[in-house]
This record gives C-alpha cells, structure tokens and sequence, in this order.
C-alpha cells in the first residue's frame, strides 16, 4: 500500500510541476506578443522623431546662416561636426560634397547626399521627397531668400509632424491592444 500512496504522491507533484510549466509558458507568450505589439507601435513613433530631428537640423541650419553670418557650406561643415544622429553621415557626406568644389549644382549634390545616406533612416518616400525639394531651393538663392526657404520647409515639416501624429495615434493604441489580446487567444487555444 505504501508504494500505492507513493506512486499517487509522485503523479500529484509531477502534475504540479507541468502546471507550472504552463503558467511560465503562458507568460512568456502574453509577454512577446506585447513586446511584438510595443515593437509595432515604437516603428510607427520612430517616423515621427527622426522628422523632428531633421527639423532641429533644419532649425539649426537657419541659425548658422542667420546669426552666424555663414554661407551654407560653411554651415552645412559646422552641422557635420556637431550632429551625432541618424541624419550625420548625411550631412557629412554632403560637406564632403561641398568641400571637393566638383563643379556640380548644389541641388544634385543634396539629391545624391539624401539618396545615399537616408537608406538607413525610416522617413517614407515622401518625406524624402520633400528633403530633396528643399535641396532644390537652398542652392542658388541669397541669403534672405534661403532663410525664406527654411522657413516654408520647418512650416511644412511641422504640418507633416503633426498629420502624422493623428494618422498613427489609432494605429499605437491598436498595436498595443492587439499585442496583448494576440498573447491572451494563444494560451486559451493552446490550455
């Protein structure tokens, strides 16, 4: 009989530990589905902060050439050397650009500079497009007529920001909702 009890102890702890097993799988899944649906809505914000670093770019650039006095090569230099963001090797490339004197309109060096170094950033097609306007207007133009140009496009951008706000404030939420329902449905199906 004591093997009987010992045997019947030994299913009851076994089925304990399974149970355990269960709750850790059971949270592991409700935890990646909602880091799954964090991830979804951090790519949709990652939009809008790099469009609001440009802008500070811009903004900084507008300050170079309005209170500094400096020529846009020279303001383009001292932005290279003072960004550390994604938009860097943009800028450095396009000093770089500058710098070499190739004989080449300033607009095609800012289209080639927006073409190869914006590749890693995730601003959609046309908010590089708009970037690329931008380069068109800055080259040939005086100083009071550059500062103009900055101004339209830091307006535009900030209408952009702000478009882009309402378009994805839904969509977060959803992603963040889902993530978890998402997590909740599988252990239910799988208990």
């Amino acid at each position: 009989m004591d093997a009987e009890k010992l045997r019947e102890y030994m299913i009851l702890e076994g089925v304990s530990y399974i149970n355990y097993i269960k709750l850790f799988a059971a949270i592991v899944v409700i935890a990646s589905s909602t880091g799954l649906g964090l991830y979804m809505s951090n790519c949709c914000n990652l939009e809008i902060r790099q469009l609001k670093e440009f802008k500070k770019i811009i903004m900084l650039l507008k300050g170079e050439i309005s209170y500094g006095n400096t020529i846009l090569p020279d303001a383009i230099a001292v932005l290279a050397k003072k960004e550390n963001g994604v938009f860097k090797q943009f800028l450095v490339e396009l000093e770089g650009k500058l710098n070499s004197l190739q004989g080449v309109r300033f607009q095609l060096m800012w289209e080639e500079a927006v073409d190869s170094s914006m590749g890693n950033t995730n601003l959609c097609k046309r908010h590089k497009e708009m970037i690329k306007a931008l380069g068109k207007e800055l080259g040939y133009m005086d100083k009071h007529t550059q500062l103009g140009c900055l101004d339209v496009f830091i307006y535009e951008i900030n209408e952009e920001i702000k478009d882009k706000m309402l378009a994805i404030k839904d969509k977060v939420r959803i992603y963040n909702v889902i993530g978890v329902l998402f997590g909740v449905f599988v252990v239910i199906i799988l208990a």
